[in-house]
């Protein structure tokens, strides 16, 4: 039976929600915590540390492992390739729901640079590039949550701009649930749970098929518009406490807006239970609403 997938407020997206639409605004994507509440007993240490997997069958083994973003800390990157070229690239330290940071930069150019443009004349592949580049910019962003305050800083900008907890649930409800959600521990989750066939292959190593058509494939590459994918074995390792280490695949799928693509996804899990000084970053801070009034000047409204 499927967990659902609570929103917490750190955007890669961080509450899971930003999409693709508001990182061609400038919002880009920032690595998302949603995550449950926590409990008190949140464990020291680092990535390994003991084990006892082997009483469960592999399938339970490889769900349980996630249990850890419910009960501790975590430190953890994300990266996504498309057919060799990097398209997604984030860090995250997460304490709780109302206090963690992330950096993330989505590469959108990988999407120009796997459109096939074979057919086209040498002038119209030039406007071609001219417009997919202005419209498929490349996007950084650092968020940093503290107390449920977020502070988020864009491509290009020094500032960070500042929020609350309403205004991002506000924010996050107006960019509506089609958009892409980048959330590690929701991510894990899913792909963990629509897994068959899993088979342990090696100590603490799992090996599953993620399903084509499944919810996790979908969520993941909503970036990419309209995605068929073909079914593909996930590889999950665990620490030494069971707790997920790694879970990396390589899937073939058909993008309309990019055609045929190959992509390389990582979920590396680098510190559990590490103790992280999350604070508010220094220096300017601007209001939602004045980035909002910014960014409508800027386009002429």
């Amino acid at each position: 039976m499927k967990t659902s997938r609570p929103t917490s407020a750190l955007v890669l997206t961080s509450t899971k929600r930003f999409g693709v639409g508001l990182a061609a605004t400038g919002l880009a994507f920032s690595l998302t915590a949603c995550n449950d509440d926590k409990g008190d007993g949140s464990a020291e240490g680092t990535k390994d540390s003991g084990s006892d997997s082997g009483s469960l069958a592999p399938a339970e083994a490889v769900q349980a492992a996630a249990r850890g973003f419910e009960s501790e800390s975590y430190a953890a990157t994300l990266t996504m390739d498309l057919n060799g070229s990097p398209f997604m690239d984030g860090s995250m330290e997460f304490v709780d729901d109302k206090n963690n940071k992330s950096d993330t930069k989505i590469m959108m150019s990988a999407i120009v640079d796997n459109m096939d443009t074979s057919d086209m004349s040498a002038e119209e592949q030039q406007m071609m590039d001219e417009m997919m580049g202005g419209l498929f910019q490349d996007v950084e962003s650092s968020t940093v949550m503290v107390d449920g305050e977020v502070y988020m800083q864009m491509s290009a900008d020094e500032a960070w701009v500042h929020m609350t907890a309403e205004e991002m649930d506000a924010l996050m409800a107006q960019a509506g649930a089609e958009q892409k959600q980048v959330d590690i521990a929701g991510d894990a989750n899913a792909i963990l749970e629509e897994l068959d066939d899993v088979e342990e292959v090696g100590d603490n190593e799992y090996e599953g098929t993620l399903k084509a058509g499944g919810e996790a494939t979908g969520d993941l590459f909503t970036a990419l518009g309209e995605v068929s994918a073909s079914d593909t074995v996930v590889t999950v390792k665990l620490d030494d406490q069971d707790r997920l280490d790694e879970l990396s695949f390589a899937i073939d799928m058909t993008s309309e807006q990019a055609g045929v693509l190959k992509s390389d996804f990582t979920i590396d899990v680098t510190e559990w239970g590490g103790d992280y000084d999350i604070q508010a970053p220094s220096g300017e801070t601007k209001s939602w609403e004045e980035y909002q009034q910014e960014m409508m000047d800027t386009m002429g409204q």
